[in-house]
């Protein structure tokens, strides 16, 4: 994959980019503890149009929102897509999943009227993540498992990068791993 420059805004050619959020407790801001890890996986559409994500989670219970935030690591931020209501979901008595396509016109926050490759630039500089929130809907907030509205898990977006073929012989690259040894994109397929 090549990142082509056009008025400043950098386009994605030879591919459709791809995404992917690991999500903890242990990423969440302050940290909470959780036995529900999850990923969420992004696909950008080869004309850069849309967005197809799924999410999921296992051993959460009350999944009340799901959404992409801008923000660092160890940072909180603002919401700029629902996953939640983008699209199907799913919530089992200890699962949640979400699947489907987010384009400019479903943008909000900071993004609202900006184009797709906007959130694109945020996803693919590391300043984007995953939040899934819950809540049992008893007061007081944050009492455990079911019950983090701020976020049960949550995962930094990181792009998946394409690692070159290697002639003589070979053929394509490797799953998994990533760039650097830690947890933290780009990761590599």
């Amino acid at each position: 994959m090549h990142i082509e420059a056009l008025e400043g805004r950098q386009l994605f050619s030879g591919g459709a980019a791809r995404f992917v959020a690991l999500l903890s407790g242990a990423n969440e801001v302050p940290a909470v503890q959780s036995p529900a890890l999850g990923s969420a996986k992004f696909i950008l559409s080869r004309d850069g149009a849309s967005l197809r994500y799924q999410v999921k989670v296992k051993r959460v219970m009350n999944a009340e929102g799901a959404h992409v935030h801008l923000g660092p690591a160890g940072q909180n931020g603002e919401i700029v897509a629902d996953l939640m209501n983008s699209g199907r979901m799913h919530m089992g008595k200890k699962s949640f999943s979400a699947k489907g396509t987010i384009t400019a016109g479903q943008l909000g926050g900071s993004l609202a009227g900006h184009s797709l490759t906007d959130l694109v630039a945020q996803m693919t500089a590391g300043t984007a993540y995953v939040n899934v929130h819950t809540d049992d809907g008893t007061p007081p907030p944050n009492t455990g498992t079911g019950d983090f509205p701020d976020g049960e898990v949550r995962g930094q977006i990181s792009r998946i990068v394409r690692r070159p073929r290697h002639t003589g012989g070979q053929t394509g690259g490797q799953t998994g791993g990533t760039g650097g040894g830690s947890m933290g994109g780009p990761y590599t397929y």
